[in-house]
């Protein structure tokens, strides 16, 4: 079969536009940067020392530093958390309003979803760790071998480019096989083995069209951040004349502290919201065609 991307992309758009709660459950992870909040208060107290000590004599102290790696932690371990969380709520959502109902409650949801977690958290280990063994299998193999034969670093583009350009598609693949494998554990209702073979096999059977779903959805998936945080890199010089010009510490400091960074985060957050919003619902619309041949209207037989 067939299936016609274009018509993919447009249902996904359509749910995304009209269920913008959707937007919600994939700013949620969002929340993880409120363990970020109290390392910001205790960084700006050491921040306003240091920038009142022209000889960067004042030490920070231990106790702000102990802070800070532990917000960072909590925030790197929350935020994974949240992510997997986000992405069970979406597709379930997405499958029960491609069901016709689209009015489930967010407890509803919240309450269903868990019944997926460890599984698609085991999956998220599985796929994504394989993806790290390769990566730094590849690095290593290149840092050896250059750091042997040092004296031909010039073929170092020549040779591992084309090897680069082929372990990005290979992270493509890898992603895509993952997305179809989770969308299973949802829909299907699958042990993870069960759901990472029939992904698997999907892919196989559709492996031209994921491949350019994917890096279409890779392209839309920058877009936003292009769109949101261009100007501001384009203002940021701007920004930062003014400030300079500013007189007083405490001023420059809680402008950047508590309305800069707080609005950064803001933009991130839309961005996220939108992007993997769009990203999960073409996936599930797309897994919902290809396994579903009597839609007639999203398949062309061949």
């Amino acid at each position: 079969m067939l299936v016609n991307l274009g018509k993919v992309f447009g249902a996904a758009f359509g749910i995304i536009r009209k269920h913008k709660k959707l937007w919600l459950w994939q700013m949620m992870p969002s929340l993880a940067f409120i363990f970020l909040i109290p390392p910001i208060y205790y960084y700006y107290s050491a921040f306003k020392k240091y920038a009142m000590d022209i000889e960067l004599a004042f030490p920070i102290p231990p106790e702000t530093r102990m802070m800070f790696e532990i917000g960072n932690y909590l925030f790197v371990l929350s935020f994974f958390l949240l992510f997997t969380l986000a992405q069970i709520m979406t597709i379930y959502n997405i499958n029960e309003i491609e069901k016709g109902k689209p009015t489930v409650s967010f407890t509803v949801i919240l309450r269903n979803s868990f019944s997926y977690y460890f599984r698609i958290l085991i999956s998220y280990f599985l796929f994504i760790g394989s993806w790290i063994i390769i990566i730094l299998a590849f690095q290593y193999i290149s840092f050896s071998v250059f750091k042997i034969n040092s004296e031909n670093s010039h073929l170092y583009f020549p040779i591992f480019f084309p090897i680069g350009l082929l372990l990005n598609l290979a992270g493509l693949i890898i992603i895509s096989a993952m997305q179809l494998a989770q969308t299973t554990i949802i829909i299907d209702d699958l042990f993870f083995l069960n759901a990472i073979s029939r992904g698997w096999k999907l892919l196989l059977a559709n492996k031209w069209k994921v491949i350019l779903m994917m890096i279409i959805l890779y392209f839309f998936s920058n877009l936003p951040f292009i769109v949101l945080f261009a100007p501001l890199f384009i203002a940021a010089p701007i920004l930062i004349l003014f400030l300079t010009r500013l007189s007083n510490l405490d001023v420059i400091l809680a402008i950047v502290f508590f309305i800069g960074i707080p609005f950064v985060i803001f933009l991130f957050m839309m961005s996220i919201g939108i992007t993997m919003t769009f990203f999960q619902t073409t996936w599930v619309i797309f897994y919902l065609r290809i396994t579903s041949p009597d839609k007639e209207t999203e398949i062309i037989n061949e």
